[in-house]
């Protein structure tokens, strides 16, 4: 006894219309459209690929660290956002320097790990009261940073009392 097998019809969904043809219909797997087969999946031209990619991340540490900051605080739906401006303020208000270990960023970027100092916050983004702003953020080294986890171990000390932006 022969059995047929049923043929698998690719799934489709509604998006954008195509630029090609107008039709609205696309495939799901490959994002092409269904009625000319046109590819919807056009990769970033190379000029942008390289000011933002992994190489431009590496040569501006800073700012992708604020980026990321920003990021991680909306997901957890924390308000307030943090700039590149204050966080390289903050960082020479305290020298540069580790405020749990002491360690400085030269120090650190020499070492065989070349890490950098780190955005922390005092108050952790998983708690409700916790803000994303330059009165909840302190500098700590990578490691320092992972030991604190999320307990809100404030570090500023002596250094706090002077510290206004």
């Amino acid at each position: 006894m022969r059995t047929t097998q049923k043929v698998k019809q690719p799934k489709t969904f509604e998006g954008t219309p195509c630029r090609t043809c107008g039709g609205t219909e696309r495939y799901s797997s490959n994002n092409n459209c269904v009625t000319c087969k046109h590819n919807h999946n056009i990769s970033r031209p190379y000029d942008h690929q390289s000011k933002w990619g992994p190489k431009w991340a590496k040569k501006h540490p800073d700012y992708t660290q604020v980026q990321n900051c920003n990021a991680r605080a909306k997901k957890y739906g924390v308000e307030g956002i943090i700039t590149l401006e204050e966080w390289i303020t903050l960082k020479k208000i305290f020298d540069y320097t580790c405020l749990c270990c002491c360690i400085r960023e030269e120090e650190l970027t020499g070492s065989k790990w070349n890490r950098r100092l780190t955005i922390d916050h005092v108050i952790p983004i998983t708690d409700p009261c916790c803000t994303n702003t330059v009165d909840n953020i302190q500098i700590l080294c990578f490691s320092c940073n992972c030991k604190k986890r999320e307990h809100s171990w404030d570090f500023r000390g002596q250094k706090k009392a002077r510290w206004k932006l």
